[in-house]
Parts: structure tokens; sequence; C-alpha cells
């Protein structure tokens, strides 16, 4: 089953980058002003999604692509997922949704929860950072040098969070959203373990010093 590569039109800041993460394989959706970054990175898109109340009609047009009125919902994010889950995609990279407008970013995070409430795997990335959700899981992340590890509640309390293999471990602590305890940890081993036994847990990794370097993610 191919990943789906949703491009939208936050800022990037890094062009090869982004590029380098995009595989041959992949399909590709492009949400709204995402498609003049796609063009830019050299991207053919399978599909343009949006209102494109910010591109002129003449810009999309050799491509394949799906208007939708401003008046709406969903986000053209969300549009471009709604997308990727009718084609079968369970795995979704999400480029270009970070940076700029705030409330964007903000939404692009709901787009994680709605994802994650459908059992897909999906991660927003950008040069500096890579975020993803867990909930009522385990997993092991390898050591990333320059690379701060943050951990936050994203439903109301995260009972049972565990983190081991860093400067800053937690033993089946109960997390709250009211309060950022879980910000900027650092890896102290050569793997750093997550649990959270219950709830939803919001995991950032931040490229502290120089960005990412370029990697398939």
């Amino acid at each position: 089953m191919k990943r789906c590569v949703i491009l939208s039109a936050g800022e990037i800041a890094d062009d090869r980058f982004i590029a380098a993460l995009v595989r041959p394989e992949d399909y590709v959706i492009c949400a709204d002003g995402g498609y003049r970054h796609a063009k830019r990175l050299g991207i053919r898109p399978d599909l343009v999604v949006g209102d494109f109340d910010s591109m002129e009609a003449e810009e999309y047009k050799d491509v394949r692509h799906i208007a939708y009125p401003p008046q709406k919902d969903d986000t053209d994010t969300m549009i471009a997922v709604r997308h990727g889950l009718e084609r079968g995609c369970r795995d979704f990279l999400l480029l270009g949704c970070l940076g700029g407008r705030f409330d964007h970013s903000i939404a692009n995070l709901a787009v994680l929860y709605f994802l994650k409430k459908r059992d897909c795997t999906a991660r927003i990335v950008d040069e500096r950072n890579e975020v993803f959700l867990l909930e009522n899981e385990h997993i092991k992340l390898p050591r990333r040098a320059g690379v701060k590890l943050s951990v936050f509640s994203y439903s109301g309390k995260c009972g049972g969070v565990t983190l081991t293999g860093v400067q800053y471990p937690l033993d089946r602590y109960p997390l709250d959203n009211a309060f950022p305890l879980g910000v900027s940890n650092e890896f102290a081993a050569d793997f750093a373990g997550i649990t959270v036994e219950n709830g939803t847990l919001l995991v950032i990794l931040s490229a502290e010093g120089e960005p990412f370097p370029a990697r398939g993610v």
C-alpha cells in the first residue's frame, strides 16, 4: 500500500530537505497552495485539491485537480487527507504543515489526531521538527544528536507516561495538558523509550542547532 504525502502551503525553508523525503512510489496530494511548493521542488503530484483561493486557475490547469467551495468545514489539508484515506492509504507524511499562520499549524495537529483515531500512521515533518501522536502504546526512538525530545498530553490527561533513556525520565507519570512538564528532554542512551498507558501523547523531536540532515521518514 502506498504512502500518502500531503504537501500543504505552510513554510518550507529548505527545499532540498523536503524534496529528499518524497519517494517515487508515494501518492502525492497537494493541498491548494502546496502545489506551488511541489512545482518549485520538481514534484509532480497525483492530485491537487482545495478551494484555490490563493492560486490562479492557470497555475494548476495541467494537473489533476478537484476544486471545493471556500465555504466548507474541512481545511484544504483535511480534504487532501480524506482523499488519501479513500485511496486506501494508511501511512501519511505531512509536509508544509508548520510555520506561517499559527492557527493552521494547530489545525494540522488536529489532522494528526483525526488520522490516529482511524488507526493510521501520520507524521508532520519540517526541517527542524518531527511531530506525531501516540495513543495507549510504546515506542523506541534511536538517539539523534542535537535533537530535543518533548512530550505533551494531547488528551486532557495521559496516564502512565514512562520515559526511559532520557536525561529526565518518568515512571508511569500522569501528564496533564495544563502543565508542560515534558518539554525539551534529551537523549541519554542509544534509544529513548516512550510509553503512554492511557490517553493521547503528542511527541515532538526538535533540532536545537543545525536542522535535521536530509533523510527518509
